[in-house]
């Protein structure tokens, strides 16, 4: 999912929804995720994920490997997930923050 400032507000774009892409970050938040779950979401700046982000596919298991490159060296997913490249945040304070 990709979370972007336009002079609309804030966007979000996911190719695996049904949702319109891009639409309203707090349309897209409140479509996909129900208050009381417990919920985190990773929010990374572009210039931190071009430079330390690295996958080499080995979390897509049982499924057939695209022909492109690998992106970096290494494996570093859980470094984004576990917040030490971006801030986290719960579902209320994505709302707060980035929606309407």
């Amino acid at each position: 999912m990709l979370l972007y400032l336009d002079d609309g507000g804030w966007k979000i774009s996911d190719l695996d929804t049904v949702l319109p892409c891009p639409c309203s970050a707090e349309e897209y938040l409140s479509a996909s995720f129900i208050p009381t779950e417990s919920v985190m979401f990773s929010v990374v700046d572009a210039d931190s994920y071009i430079k330390y982000f690295a996958s080499d596919r080995r979390h897509m298991k049982g499924q057939p490997k695209p022909s492109w490159d690998t992106i970096g060296s290494g494996f570093n997913l859980w470094e984004f997930v576990d917040g030490q490249h971006g801030r986290s945040y719960e579902l209320d304070k994505m709302h707060a923050e980035f929606g309407e």
